[in-house]
């Protein structure tokens, strides 16, 4: 497989991953990024390729880094300062503190939806 379909596979796959992982329809992905709905309906289906100005508002919209959605990164957060910390503060916690804050990030998700 070429690398150029190679990279659309990738990014069809994650998008729509990423959109259901975040419990959007193609409607609210629409709304959230202020990508017409049918544009992303041909970015799912593998019929239209974003620019980047609309990578970057999936990416912000979906809370994933452009990396991710369309390349080989395994990595879904968007790499920051902000995001290094925040990780590292939660890895240097102990077990039951890890526990706590896994708790209240499933508590504020379920509000989002």
């Amino acid at each position: 497989m070429s690398n150029k379909l190679n990279v659309r596979k990738i990014f069809t796959e994650r998008l729509v991953a990423a959109r259901e992982k975040c419990g959007f329809s193609q409607s609210k992905l629409a709304e959230k990024s202020g990508i017409q709905q049918s544009t992303l309906s041909q970015y799912e289906g593998g019929l239209r390729r974003p620019s980047i100005i609309n990578l970057r508002r999936l990416s912000r919209a979906l809370t994933v880094s452009v990396d991710y959605l369309v390349s080989n990164s395994e990595d879904p957060l968007p790499r920051s300062p902000a995001n290094d910390k925040l990780v590292d503060g939660i890895l240097a916690l102990g077990p039951k503190d890890r526990k706590m804050v896994s708790a209240l990030v499933e508590s504020l998700l379920s509000r989002k939806k």
